[in-house]
């Protein structure tokens, strides 16, 4: 990509707009000043002399390639061929947060005494307890999980009986506090044909219908192919088409040659910053990535956003250093998943990956693609017309930082 700027882009227009990745309110964002609501995961208060039971559901992961001779740390035979991952809780695994844990009374299987739900570092707790024997179980099948978790399978505890269900049973004493009840969970991201279909959280806000694609069946051609010239394109040699802003809660500054982001509270606020030009149908591709990220760390790209009665909404299509990728909106009061986060081989997981991120937007379709090829198609109405921008935010990381090193924006024909 050339660094001209083909289209001006009007000051006024460039900002830094917060975004919650809860359903919880937010104040809308002022051009001179962006805020964000935190959000924290709720936790019960623990009466006296009562017991408490807590862990974390982690990402138990393998990085072993098929053909090797010998399982690497953190990788054992798999009965199938190949590798697993090991069931051991690793320093450097992250936990798996959004999740809905079940606690029961008596042995296994039990529920429905209370519900927790995992936090940025995948932990829970259930407080106040009596002395007794209860069942702490999550199931990852169910309708609050399965798309925080599918596809993928239990490493730890491990039964073959256990099918989509981890569970286990402990006996607590009076006033004890068991701390470690841990639940080791695998996504699988070679079964392209297991992604699930993500629906919309909130189908009274959206009219998705998602259709995944399936990698062996990708075009490879450049989806750029066919679309000419770009009527916006920066390879920020200068930062005057961004909102280069810094506050408590993130920071915009110019690289070399390159945006940097850094998204200081691991809170799952996603911070945008936009530029022009306003069109309906188009695609934009950007290049960048994450530094020393984990988990639900993300960064991306925001389409079609407008300033609607004070409040600015938009599309986001965020891909995350665990290996996912989403499409959500923001209506000013609240997220709605359009696609939610779905495992790809087209993202390598981890820290220091660099993606080439890209949307096409045709009328009430929004095609998505990773490194050239095509993941998932989705359709919604919600939005017609808006800027293009770049977000960065943190789920596990304080502190994580980010970068895009070119973003450019074609008109279809």
């Amino acid at each position: 990509m050339s660094n001209q700027l083909r289209v001006p882009v009007r000051a006024a227009l460039l900002m830094v707009v917060a975004v919650i990745l809860t359903a919880c309110n937010l104040q809308a964002p002022t051009p001179d000043q962006a805020t964000a609501t935190s959000f924290a995961f709720p936790t019960a208060t623990e009466p006296a002399s009562t017991g408490s039971i807590s862990g974390r559901l982690w990402h138990d992961s393998c990085q072993a390639a098929p053909e090797a001779e010998a399982a690497p740390a953190g990788c054992v035979a798999a009965e199938s061929g190949g590798y697993q991952a090991d069931g051991i809780l690793a320093a450097d695994e992250t936990g798996i947060a959004g999740a809905t844990v079940r606690l029961g009374e008596g042995s296994c299987p039990a529920f429905g005494l209370a519900t927790a739900l995992t936090g940025a570092d995948g932990s829970y707790q259930f407080d106040g307890l009596a002395a007794g024997t209860y069942c702490v179980s999550i199931d990852a099948s169910s309708p609050e999980n399965s798309n925080v978790m599918l596809p993928g399978g239990w490493t730890f505890p491990a039964t073959s009986a256990s099918g989509p269900t981890g569970q286990q049973a402990i006996t607590l004493a009076d006033a004890a506090v068991i701390d470690g009840v841990n639940f080791g969970w695998e996504f699988d991201t070679n079964e392209a044909t297991a992604t699930p279909e993500a629906t919309s959280t909130e189908p009274s806000e959206g009219t998705a219908t998602i259709t995944p694609t399936a990698s062996a069946t990708l075009d490879p051609a450049d989806p750029k192919a066919g679309l000419g010239s770009p009527i916006f394109e920066d390879t920020f040699q200068s930062g005057a088409n961004w909102s280069l802003y810094s506050n408590d809660n993130v920071e915009f500054t110019l690289g070399d040659g390159r945006l940097e982001m850094k998204a200081l509270e691991a809170d799952y606020t996603d911070w945008w910053t936009l530029a022009g030009p306003s069109v309906e149908d188009f695609y934009v591709e950007a290049q960048g990535g994450l530094e020393a990220c984990a988990g639900r760390d993300e960064f991306g790209l925001v389409v079609r956003s407008t300033n609607q009665g004070g409040d600015w909404v938009g599309y986001l299509f965020a891909v995350t250093c665990d290996g996912r990728y989403a499409l959500r909106i923001w209506d000013g009061e609240a997220v709605i998943k359009v696609i939610d986060l779905t495992p790809s081989p087209e993202i390598t997981a981890g820290p220091n990956q660099e993606h080439t991120i890209g949307l096409r937007a045709e009328g009430t379709t929004f095609t998505l693609y990773i490194n050239g090829q095509q993941v998932a198609q989705a359709t919604d109405s919600t939005y017609d017309e808006g800027l293009t921008g770049v977000f960065i935010g943190a789920g596990n990381t304080p502190g994580v930082e980010g970068h895009i090193n070119e973003i450019a924006v074609y008109g279809l024909p």
